[in-house]
């Protein structure tokens, strides 16, 4: 867990918000708290972005949603939010019983294997696209290695760096 979760899941603590201590799907309350929370805060960083983001009466995904760029930014504005979003994001992290850090290194892996051989920028979206052969990020088998280090923690009482070792031993029998 890195310093800016620890400090998220401190606060999380006392604020009474409940943190498992393994990966957990959250109640429905928590869920929809999170996507509140983290659309207030992106909400919040359009607005000091001078963005204003409209909505049909469509389901709410990129194809209904319009986005025009104003000239008024609020970069302190910009900065709080982005903060807000990252301290939001790291509590729904927590939330599940997540340790975001190697989930965000798988991710990152992956979003840099975009640049690889085939991938190439769409010009009309600006995002970079996957190659051919890319591969999603394991994640799956992330939250496995940290349920599964969760439980020898549990069960065998040793510490925590020999249960990463004997766990990622194992992990690593079984690649992808």
């Amino acid at each position: 867990m890195d310093k800016r979760q620890k400090q998220v899941k401190e606060f999380m603590v006392a604020a009474g918000q409940d943190l498992p201590a393994t990966p957990t799907v959250p109640d429905p309350k928590t869920r929809i708290l999170r996507i509140k929370l983290l659309l207030e805060e992106v909400l919040e960083l359009a607005e000091a972005l001078d963005v204003e983001v409209r909505l049909s009466d469509q389901k709410v995904n990129e194809d209904v949603l319009e986005y025009n760029a104003g000239s008024n930014v609020d970069l302190v504005e910009t900065a709080d939010a982005i903060a807000d979003i990252s301290v939001v994001n790291d509590g729904a992290g927590l939330a599940c019983g997540f340790d975001m850090e190697p989930i965000d290194k798988e991710v990152h892996r992956t979003n840099m294997e975009k640049f690889g051989l085939g991938g190439h920028r769409n010009e009309e979206t600006g995002k970079w696209m996957k190659p051919p052969n890319w591969e999603p990020p394991n994640i799956k088998r992330e939250l496995d290695y940290q349920a599964a280090l969760h439980t020898v923690l549990k069960v065998s009482g040793i510490k925590l760096q020999e249960a990463k070792e004997n766990i990622k031993a194992i992990f690593n029998t079984f690649k992808k």
